[in-house]
């Protein structure tokens, strides 16, 4: 399901997509890593211009030698008073 997500995702862009990303954290251990950034996406989805930041966290695991995405969470903030998405904020720009 994760997979099918995203593969719809991605074709619902027209053109070129480009990401950008900021504030990289990464805290790994020699079996479990967490990264958590900031990623600016640019394009035109379903036929609109797209220009938000979305908050991403994941965490991989080491299994067998390879290191695994065993956790994906991407979002945008909201506001709970009104719960519509703040799709206005950037790291640059943060509520308040």
């Amino acid at each position: 399901m994760w997979r099918e997500n995203w593969v719809a995702f991605i074709a619902a862009w027209q053109g070129p997509l480009s990401l950008d990303f900021a504030d990289l954290e990464v805290h790994a251990t020699d079996e479990l890593a967490f990264v958590r950034s900031c990623v600016r996406l640019v394009g035109t989805m379903y036929g609109e211009q797209v220009d938000l930041w979305t908050r991403v966290t994941n965490c991989f695991r080491r299994i067998d030698g390879e290191w695994l995405m065993i956790h994906d969470h991407v979002s945008v903030p909201i506001d709970f008073a009104t719960g519509l998405a703040l799709l206005n904020l950037s790291p640059a720009k943060p509520l308040g």
